[in-house]
């Protein structure tokens, strides 16, 4: 049985704000960048990149759990407005989704990890996404290479 999965865009924080509570890090295929800063410099360091590479941020909020220092995710906006929020799933097994968004937690010894969303096409050969969203999700790892450079 194939996953049944939706995709919309959205301009309200309330919908994002959702989505940031019910996703989890492991649902989703990522990559990850040490970053030799703590969590507060590297958001503060990747927001300053974002604008530099013509991108926006659109939220960057706490995400829930229990570490001592707090994990933020940073929501970007598309370049063509809103951010896209994606649902995999149904009923009580969906599971939401900010794909075009970052996150920073932190690591041992003062430093933090960031986690960068992969290819959301990758094994969802159903998924219909705007065209427009492929060239904000391949400059997403320049973000941050730029950001912690």
């Amino acid at each position: 049985m194939r996953s049944t999965s939706r995709f919309w865009m959205t301009g309200a924080v309330s919908v994002a704000m959702a989505s940031v509570r019910g996703a989890r890090v492991q649902d989703r295929p990522t990559s990850k960048r040490a970053s030799p800063y703590d969590v507060a410099e590297t958001v503060r360091r990747i927001r300053a990149s974002v604008y530099r590479h013509g991108l926006s941020v659109f939220a960057c909020v706490e995400q829930p759990g229990a570490q001592p220092e707090a994990t933020l995710v940073i929501v970007l906006e598309s370049s063509s407005g809103g951010t896209p929020v994606l649902m995999r799933g149904e009923g009580a097994y969906a599971n939401p989704d900010l794909p075009l968004s970052l996150i920073v937690r932190p690591v041992r010894g003062g430093t933090s990890e960031v986690i960068i969303p992969a290819d959301l096409r990758a094994g969802d050969d159903t998924l219909a996404l705007p065209r427009e969203l492929d060239t904000d999700f391949a400059e997403l790892p320049a973000v941050v290479a730029d950001a912690l450079a």
